[in-house]
């Protein structure tokens, strides 16, 4: 890859978040982590962590790529999550007391043995969740 006249190499997995986020817009200003900070100079990459809540609240939008999916099942999943989101699920509710397919429905959610639930897995399986 170049940037500013200088090659440098940036995982398969970034180029195409890239290749994806180009088709997307002809001209915008992105802030990438691989490619702004020294990912071999442990020093810089603790300076740069130490700023980075400072400049994500900058930003105007932020973008996380997950990665390629051919899953169908992926849009569901995302809108699934907008709708947890939105808070129309009970903030009281117990990891070990599981809703029943009634529940769910009631606050819009797919039922218990959806496939929905199966791809949310696989999605939190990405090597960006290890990251966190």
């Amino acid at each position: 890859m170049q940037c500013n006249g200088h090659n440098f190499f940036v995982t398969d997995n970034l180029y195409e978040a890239l290749h994806r986020l180009r088709a997307i817009s002809d001209c915008r200003l992105i802030w990438i982590d691989q490619i702004c900070i020294n990912q071999h100079d442990l020093q810089e990459r603790s300076q740069q962590a130490s700023i980075m809540r400072d400049i994500y609240s900058k930003t105007e939008l932020v973008n996380a790529w997950l990665g390629v999916t051919d899953s169908p099942e992926s849009a569901r999943v995302v809108d699934m999550i907008t709708t947890m989101a939105a808070g129309s699920w009970p903030r009281t509710m117990r990891i070990d007391e599981p809703l029943d397919d009634e529940e769910l429905q009631s606050l819009g959610l797919p039922p218990q043995y959806s496939p929905t639930y199966m791809a949310l897995s696989n999605m939190l399986d990405l090597a960006y969740f290890s990251r966190v």
